[in-house]
């Protein structure tokens, strides 16, 4: 049986020589007689780079060999061969494995990204055999992913996508969200159109495979799966943009919009005609609203700071839980009906393995002046009346404060910043002087001049805790 990479690596059982052939994916569905179409037939050339040693793992586990290239070549192939089987069955992303009919959790966005728990499988070096080690592990456990929610209409998570980009964007009517996607217009002298901030995070959308629904769509090309290109963009659209009462073809001989193709053609009538049309290359301009996002697509952008929340709530687990969590994903492999893994000769315990260990007394924290903390196996301690073993070596001379949005008066700040001022020298820290206390922007140009001295510290009072500043 082969290994293949689904790239250009190939892994054959046995010695291949040299191979060349063609292909041709339309043959079955050409009538008899009649010429390949442009681009149908591919060559496919096989030729052997390497032959794979497996007995060099066994040699370098028992000490007889050094680490070298031919060991990763080997391990390479055990790896790809522990995911040949499981990628035919499961969503495989590089070494995470998920179910695609498992349901995700919706990281309470809206229903933009949902978190599905997948496993994270490979086959590792552990403790060699001369020491008594195992030898090779399978190293598993839980991953969790953030992927786009699947089967919703693209117009419809519009404004969600939008309200976790930026705030000013929450609560979207649809008038407004065909509003804050129009062009707008460039200052200067040419006064050109431009897309809006808000059209620009559409732009993130781009490599989002979606299928097409509406009335009357061909069965043939109803699971048909697109690309999401681009959003379309012209400035000789003007105000409205690329939507699809501007976008126009020829149908039937008559330059025809968008919008009354899908009328004459489907008898659809689009309910949000001004949204800007989706890009899909060669499948032509798409109305947002006819398109459906696929499912099990992994979500590749940095969550916000609600949706970190989120997922952190979803992915710690109890170690108890964690464990039983583990083992159920790994029967999912079915590694022990994996025909690949068979072929080869390739069998894994079903257990934990295990290992001599011992528990290493929790240290304990020595502060100044004989001060001291026994946290044990808590991972955390106090530090009332403790003094740092070492106090800062430049004393706090040049500090402030700068209240941001206007967010507390000058007498709480001033509280604060003296609060702050006591403790720190409880702890054995070093301040010769009192903050500044600026307007916001002033920091830099006032407080290093008072204090004929560059700024050390600068403290920041912010109005939120959940979004960046501005």
């Amino acid at each position: 049986m082969w290994i293949f990479d689904g790239k250009a690596l190939a892994w054959a059982p046995t010695y291949v020589k040299y191979l060349k052939f063609k292909v041709d994916l339309d043959e079955e569905k050409r009538a008899a007689g009649e010429k390949p179409r442009p681009g149908s037939v591919f060559e496919v050339i096989i030729k052997p780079t390497t032959e794979i040693n497996l007995a060099i793992i066994a040699a370098y586990l028992e000490s007889r060999v050094q680490f070298n290239n031919v060991v990763v070549e080997a391990m390479s192939f055990l790896d790809h061969l522990l995911r040949q089987g499981a990628s035919e069955r499961l969503l495989s992303i590089k070494r995470n494995f998920y179910d695609t009919q498992a349901k995700g959790s919706h990281l309470s966005d809206g229903g933009v990204v949902e978190v599905h728990k997948g496993l994270y499988a490979s086959i590792r070096f552990s403790q060699d055999l001369s020491s008594g080690g195992i030898g090779l592990s399978l190293n598993v456990d839980v991953a969790n992913t953030a992927f786009w929610v699947g089967d919703q209409r693209l117009s419809d998570m519009l404004p969600r996508f939008l309200a976790n980009c930026d705030s000013q964007w929450r609560g979207l009517t649809p008038a407004r969200l065909v509003d804050v996607l129009r062009p707008k217009k460039r200052p200067g002298a040419n006064n050109n159109w431009h897309s809006s901030d808000a059209f620009k995070h559409l732009r993130k959308l781009r490599r989002l495979k979606f299928t097409v629904k509406h009335r009357g769509r061909p069965e043939g090309v109803a699971d048909m799966v697109y690309n999401f290109r681009d959003v379309m963009f012209e400035e000789k659209y003007g105000a409205d943009g690329a939507n699809s009462r501007n976008v126009k073809f020829d149908f039937n001989g008559k330059e025809t919009s968008v919008l009354d193709y899908y009328v004459q053609k489907y008898q659809q009538h689009l309910r949000a005609p001004g949204l800007p049309l989706i890009d899909a290359g060669t499948g032509g301009a798409i109305p947002m609203e006819m398109a459906y996002i696929v499912p099990m697509q992994r979500y590749p952008f940095k969550l916000n700071s609600d949706q970190t929340a989120n997922m952190i709530k979803i992915a710690v687990t109890r170690p108890n839980e964690r464990r039983k969590a583990i083992e159920d994903k790994t029967k999912m492999l079915r590694l022990d009906e994996d025909p690949y893994l068979k072929h080869y000769g390739i069998t894994f315990e079903e257990k934990f393995s295990t290992t001599k260990a011992k528990v290493i007394p929790p240290p304990i924290v020595k502060f100044r002046a004989g001060g001291t903390a026994k946290p044990q196996f808590s991972g955390r301690w106090r530090i009332d009346n403790l003094k740092f073993w070492t106090p800062n070596k430049i004393p706090l001379q040049s500090w402030g404060i700068v209240a941001m949005g206007d967010c507390c008066d000058k007498e709480t700040l001033v509280s604060f910043t003296q609060t702050f001022k006591m403790t720190f020298k409880r702890h054995g820290g070093l301040v010769e002087s009192d903050p500044v206390i600026v307007p916001l922007g002033l920091c830099r140009t006032k407080e290093g001049p008072e204090m004929r001295i560059s700024p050390s510290v600068g403290l920041m009072a912010l109005p939120w805790s959940s979004e960046p500043m501005r």
